[in-house]
């Protein structure tokens, strides 16, 4: 288990308002709560290089305790100005550093990627943040897994990828799960080995192999599903043989 941080959090939702009543439904309906105390939804946007909008948000941290500020988006809170300008970004960074300094209140900034999947804009909030995490959809392979990855670190170890399981509920997604992706791909790797080289195989027989193997019967069940879900091995049924798919043979043929 990890050990998290409670905080006070004001989120400055900038985008996707139309929405937001939706998502913050299924939240607690998934949490099976009827509201969080210590989360303020803010919804619409805050201009963060204007000096009237500054004042009002250090005042509601100074009034109501918030120690976290989520602003989503970055370019929603930047009206009139260019985020490829280092110079406008950077001032950006230089604001939320002061609100930081008055308050206590650290900020998470929400940032969309460019079409390649790669860093959208000036590099200053890159460059000037403590902490950057990106998350990815495989929207081809798997439309509801998402990989949150640590792509900087100021001041800590590097940190293992997680991978997120959404699920729908009512009108919108929630995070089901959260899971080691390095030891989820490296039981998926161990069945998939497996499975190729017996040829047929059980589920029995999977979980002892992974007992000798150090890996325990959850992962190796879980790493069974996955690799069914994706196409790589099939079973019948339940009671049926599990075997390598086609295209899993095809590519270790043409792997070897």
């Amino acid at each position: 288990m990890r050990t998290v941080k409670h905080e006070k959090t004001l989120y400055i939702a900038a985008e996707g308002t139309g929405g937001l009543g939706a998502r913050v439904r299924s939240w607690l309906t998934a949490h099976r709560v009827d509201s969080v105390e210590d989360f303020k939804l803010y919804p619409g946007a805050m201009n963060l290089l204007s000096v009237a909008d500054l004042e009002t948000i250090v005042a509601a941290c100074q009034m109501f305790g918030f120690t976290r500020i989520v602003v989503d988006t970055l370019r929603r809170s930047m009206p009139d100005a260019e985020e490829n300008s280092a110079k406008e970004v950077g001032a950006v960074v230089s604001n939320l550093g002061r609100i930081y300094e008055e308050t206590g209140a650290r900020s998470t900034v929400i940032h969309h990627a460019n079409k390649n999947g790669g860093y959208r804009g000036s590099s200053a909030m890159f460059d000037d943040s403590d902490n950057v995490l990106k998350m990815e959809r495989d929207r081809e392979r798997d439309p509801l897994r998402a990989v949150l990855t640590v792509e900087k670190t100021k001041d800590g170890q590097e940190a293992t990828p997680l991978g997120l399981r959404l699920a729908e509920v009512g009108d919108s997604l929630v995070i089901a799960e959260i899971e080691d992706v390095k030891r989820t791909d490296a039981s998926l790797a161990f069945v998939l080995e497996f499975v190729i080289d017996a040829g047929s195989t059980t589920k029995k027989e999977l979980e002892d192999a992974g007992k000798v193997s150090g890996i325990g019967r959850a992962a190796v069940r879980k790493a069974l599903d996955s690799g069914l879900a994706d196409g790589l091995i099939e079973q019948a049924s339940s009671r049926s043989p599990i075997v390598p798919s086609a295209g899993l043979k095809w590519a270790r043929k043409k792997a070897s």
